[in-house]
């Protein structure tokens, strides 16, 4: 590498890393979590935290019933399908038009 390279990467490598040390600078601040109660940010968490307790209380008291899959009407129950035969997959010539099955196939 030439010089006059090198020195601009090292300048745009600089400029870089200050612009990303300022960003996480000014950043900083902004994951703090305040306890004091007068903040508005503190009464919706609190807010927010009530409402997902009251959820989750409300899913807690869910009973699944599971008689049905012991129910013998529900375990008598029988298959009625039929089995699909086994087919080749794909043409032997790949230059067959779509339509057109080859003897060897059946």
């Amino acid at each position: 590498m030439s010089d006059i390279l090198k020195n601009l990467l090292v300048g745009i490598v600089a400029i870089l890393m200050c612009a990303l040390g300022y960003y996480l600078y000014t950043q900083s601040g902004a994951n703090t979590l305040s306890l004091d109660g007068s903040s508005v940010n503190s009464d919706d968490l609190l807010s927010r935290t009530e409402i997902f307790i009251e959820r989750r209380a409300v899913l807690e008291a869910i009973t699944i019933k599971i008689d049905l899959f012991s129910d013998p009407r529900f375990t008598s129950l029988r298959s009625y399908t039929t089995s699909v035969p086994e087919q080749s997959v794909g043409r032997l010539n790949i230059f067959d038009a779509p339509g057109v099955i080859s003897k060897s196939d059946e």
